[in-house]
């Protein structure tokens, strides 16, 4: 079986100067990147800088839509720019840093599996000219953050410890290569806890990171069913470790505990993600239609307004414009703010000037709410397309559909909409797990991604990923049958998890930017071959106690 041992015997140059070629390389592609888009990094279109905005304002963390509390997206990218003041220069520097970091702890993961230091150099390489990352560095997003926590989780997840001994205080045969201490090189007990506060922050940026957490937990109670450890050791480490995750992870939890009612531990942004792959228009149009067909434009707009639409009317809302609406609430000579949230009582004992009540009906203003509604929301429109908000869009309603707990419902809402869409078309659905884990892995721009894009360029940004895909995939069979396969696994199982979620979810090859430096020392694996083995095999063993959990096991 191959092997992956520490490769002393091979000439390579040395550490610092790889890791600051890798670093250096990945700092000046992405300063390239940073000055050819940095106007894009002033398009909100997840709404981060928006949030952080708020966030400065000591508004805390409200939407920008609505005002009120949401927790629609993860909180540690808005949290990141507030602490930079959302300055423009401030953001683009941390996405330059924070790529060069990814790239220089893609050079340590790799030496941390038993690479040498050429294909250390490679899968650093790898990840300082990966096209994703690179592209998205100016743009105010998740990917450069949640790829800089993913290595550095895997880092401590996959650090072998030297010199491991067992509770008997004998040396394991073999511990160089199996024994796994995921904090650090000792299993020390503040590295579990450090391990599980850097799952707390790759959470709190990407959510998906929980399935990895579900994949490993498995991973844990395998190895004891399969008598690999034993089940009385270990807990003190995975206690450690999990401490490290409330601490980063409780508060968030907390607050959404006080405003939702519920400790929401991810967002409110799940539902809508797997509704949006799952829903009718998306498997007629695009599941059932031509080949390479791309789901955007008006009909993903109209699907988009339609469902917020049946949402409303369902939670028993109305909505209705006034036209003209030159005396309004409040005040009565032209209020011009955001929306305005008051209770129906106190609209309907306001003056209103007969244009407007006409307008609503022969029974005016009366007509407008439904006889259970308590409360309403005015926003100022433009219907003229002039950019003059003459106009006012009453919604009435329930009290809650105008408070933060409106996101979860509409979260639970979506939810059941996908899964009734599921089950009423379980062909449908069928077909459409292998086109999304094919759109994820797709090595070409797809979309709007690839409009403008020169063909060279698109040409030459497939055959780059075709063949880091070929290699990791090599890599990923070579490691498979390796002796050192357990210290691959959380690598292994970060792709699966990422791939088995946007197998359901609404996916795209931007959903794999986190996991860019587990495909990275893959591929550097599968192209370095025998020469990364050394000159000596070492002796076959089964893993060790300490494989898949938060630090070696004799100690705890």
């Amino acid at each position: 079986m191959p092997s992956f041992p520490r490769p002393a015997a091979v000439r390579c140059p040395p550490g610092w100067a790889v890791v600051a070629s890798v670093v250096t390389l990945a700092a000046g592609l992405r300063a390239a990147a940073v000055g050819r888009w940095a106007g894009e990094v002033a398009v909100d279109v997840d709404m981060y800088r928006s949030l952080a905005a708020n966030l400065l304002d000591g508004a805390g963390y409200v939407s920008p839509e609505t005002g009120t509390a949401t927790a629609f997206r993860p909180p540690l990218v808005p949290l990141i720019y507030a602490a930079l003041g959302n300055l423009h220069w401030a953001i683009l520097l941390f996405q330059i840093l924070a790529g060069a970091a990814t790239a220089g702890l893609t050079v340590q993961l790799a030496r941390v599996l038993g690479l040498n230091w050429l294909g250390a150099m490679l899968a650093g390489a790898v990840v300082a000219c990966d096209p994703i990352l690179l592209r998205y560095t100016p743009r105010p997003m998740t990917e450069v953050t949640a790829a800089l926590l993913t290595v550095a989780l895997l880092c401590r997840a996959c650090r072998v410890a030297d010199g491991s001994r067992d509770r008997q205080g004998a040396r394991w045969r073999g511990s160089e290569d199996h024994v796994i201490a995921l904090p650090d090189g000792r299993g020390s007990r503040g590295g579990a806890a450090l391990t599980g506060v850097l799952f707390g922050l790759s959470a709190l940026c990407r959510p998906t990171v929980w399935a990895f957490g579900g994949l490993w937990a498995l991973g844990w109670i395998w190895d004891r069913l399969r008598g690999r450890a034993g089940w009385r050791l270990g807990w003190g480490r995975l206690a450690l470790g999990a401490v490290g995750v409330a601490l980063i992870v409780g508060p968030w939890a907390a607050r959404n505990w006080i405003v939702f009612e519920r400790p929401i531990l991810m967002t409110t942004h799940g539902g809508y993600t797997l509704h949006l792959a799952n829903n009718e228009v998306f498997y007629e149009e695009i599941v059932r239609g031509p080949a390479g067909a791309v789901w955007g434009g008006g009909s993903l707009s109209t699907w988009q307004q339609r469902t917020e639409g049946a949402f409303a009317v369902e939670s028993g809302v109305d909505v209705r414009t006034v036209r003209n609406a030159r005396f309004w609430f409040p005040p009565s000579v032209g209020w011009r703010g955001p929306s305005q949230d008051i209770p129906i009582t106190q609209l309907r004992a306001e003056s209103w000037s007969r244009t407007s009540l006409l307008q609503l009906g022969p029974q005016g203003w009366q007509r407008a709410p439904r006889p259970e509604a308590d409360w309403a929301r005015l926003t100022w429109v433009d219907t003229t397309g002039l950019g003059l908000s003459r106009d006012v869009q009453v919604e009435s309603g329930p009290q809650w559909f105008f408070s933060p707990e409106a996101e979860p419902r509409r979260d639970r809402w979506h939810r059941d909409r996908a899964l009734e869409v599921i089950q009423s078309d379980p062909a449908g659905f069928a077909r459409a797990v292998p086109l999304r884990v094919s759109r994820l892995w797709s090595p070409t721009p797809q979309g709007p991604a690839a409009e403008g894009l020169p063909a060279p360029v698109w040409g030459a940004v497939g055959g780059w990923n075709v063949v880091v895909f070929l290699l990791a995939a090599a890599g990923a069979v070579r490691v498979w049958r390796s002796d050192r396969w357990a210290a691959w696994r959380p690598v292994l199982l970060m792709v699966v998890s990422v791939t088995a979620v946007h197998a359901v979810y609404w996916s795209n090859a931007r959903m794999r930017g986190p996991i860019v430096p587990a495909i990275a020392v893959l591929a550097a694996a599968g192209a370095c071959g025998k020469r990364l083995r050394g000159e000596g095999e070492t002796t076959e063993t089964e893993p060790a106690p300490g494989v898949g959990s938060f630090g070696r096991e004799g100690n705890s």
